[in-house]
This record gives C-alpha cells, structure tokens and sequence, in this order.
C-alpha cells in the first residue's frame, strides 16, 4: 500500500477522492431513486386493495331533476399537460462523462476519451473506467 502513495502528489490525491466522493454520491443517488420507485409501488398496491376492499355506494337519489334554467352552461376546458416521463437512469457512458466533466476536464477532451473506450463502457463497472480515463485525460489537461 505504501508504494501506491510514494510517488503521489497532493493534486493526484485530491482528484481520487474527488472521484471517488462523485462515485459515492452516485451510488446513494441511485439507491435513493430506487427506494422511491419501490416507494411508489407499495403506495399503489395499498391503493388497490383499499379501493378492492370498500364496498361499492349506490348514487343518492336526487330530489329532483334539475330544469334547464337551473343548468349551467359548460364550456370546453384544455386538457391537462402530460405528466412528465419517469426518469431514464443514465447509461454508464453518461455517467462517466458528467463525472469527468465535473472534475473540469475540457467536454472535448471527455467526449474523445470515453469513445476510444467502445463498448467496454458499457460491460466494465465505471469505477475501473474512470482511473484509465484520468491518465488519458492527464496529458491533455496539462499540455492545454
């Protein structure tokens, strides 16, 4: 363990607990999301058993019908908005791009270096990934 910090620098040492905090705070995100939708299930599932367990109410019987006057006119109402779409959780390679975008790398720069990666985006975990992409991105953080 000790030879892995010989020859690391403040700066190198600041970037990998940035990531790996961006790792962590991913990894609760998508906890949090997933305990919502579970959440959002179990709220449904008790909604239809009340609404399957409370009898059914026959409609109270009016007094009398209304008469025309009685009436008012109804006028056309817009429809509601659509509700927005559920979240699509991001792809690997989404993930990987924001995360080394918020560590100030040039998006040109992320953009290269996550598509020299190819499909190995999307079957490796991302905590292997961003190690290699930092020592590609490196060079040309310090050469720009």
């Amino acid at each position: 363990m000790m030879h892995r910090l010989e020859g690391m620098t403040a700066k190198t040492a600041a970037v990998r607990l940035y990531v790996a905090l961006v790792g962590l705070v991913t990894a609760v995100l998508a906890l949090v999301g997933a305990l919502v939708r579970l959440l959002e299930a179990g709220v449904a599932l008790l909604a239809a058993l009340v609404e399957k367990a409370t009898p059914a109410r026959a409609p109270k019987a009016t007094a009398r019908a209304p008469e025309p006057r009685d009436v008012v006119p109804l006028r056309p109402v817009p429809p509601c908005p659509a509700a927005p779409a559920a979240p699509v959780d991001p792809t690997t390679s989404e993930r990987l791009d924001s995360a080394l975008r918020g560590l100030g790398f040039a998006p040109r720069d992320v953009s290269r270096v996550v598509r020299q990666l190819g499909p190995r985006v999307e079957h490796e975990r991302i905590e292997t990934l961003i190690p290699e992409c930092l020592r590609a991105l490196t060079p040309a953080a310090l050469a720009g």
